[in-house]
């Protein structure tokens, strides 16, 4: 036999698990199929942010460069300036004005455990995410993000997106804003955190 640490009694509730015979015979017909059930994460809401709320680049740029929300140090991996970076990703505007809620997780939230140290890829994180019931967020909430959410705290977040990965990080009065190209083996540690869309 080939497992030979096969009991009557785990056999008998393995059958019972198909129900019965007909399920066992159904199974083995592949009428049936065992399908790996996973619990879904609980999120809760970061950020709600308004969408559609300027008709062109121009009007978007002026909010991202000028006070309040000036952004006093651009650093990227392209070495562009804000506007270049702007206009480069060239985002659609949406026509309609609508609310979105953006999730702040990490690697380890969403039960990523692969190491000590490093934790997991760029791949990881995304595949992880959507399977929660997450989504990408679109290059216009990302700069929309930098618009409406500057606040006097420190925090650092990185934002997936289909154009690249945006790193926007807030230092007292200032915003610092990169983006870089999107490499899915890119590795992150377990506890740095990610902006997804709740869908």
């Amino acid at each position: 036999m080939k497992y030979n640490k096969l009991d009557l009694g785990t056999i008998e509730a393995l059958v019972n698990k198909l129900g019965g015979m007909e399920g066992v015979n159904k199974f083995l017909s592949n009428k049936i199929r065992m399908v790996e059930i996973s619990e879904k994460i609980c999120f809760k809401t970061w950020k709600k942010i308004n969408i559609g709320t300027y008709k062109s680049l121009e009007e978007l740029y002026n909010s991202l460069i000028f006070p309040p929300h000036g952004i006093v140090s651009n650093m990227t991996h392209w070495g562009l300036g804000m506007g270049e970076i702007l206009y480069q990703i060239n985002p659609v505007l949406s026509s309609e004005k609508r609310e979105e809620r953006l999730v702040n997780v990490s690697p380890l939230e969403l039960g990523i455990k692969r190491g000590f140290f490093v934790d997991a890829t760029l791949e990881d994180v995304c595949n992880r995410a959507q399977k929660n019931g997450l989504a990408l967020c679109s290059e216009e909430a990302v700069f929309q993000l930098a618009v409406q959410g500057l606040e006097k705290r420190n925090e650092r977040v990185h934002i997936p997106t289909k154009s690249g990965v945006f790193t926007l990080s807030w230092n007292s009065n200032n915003l610092f804003f990169s983006v870089y190209p999107q490499s899915p083996t890119t590795i992150y540690r377990k506890k740095d955190r990610f902006v997804f869309l709740f869908v």
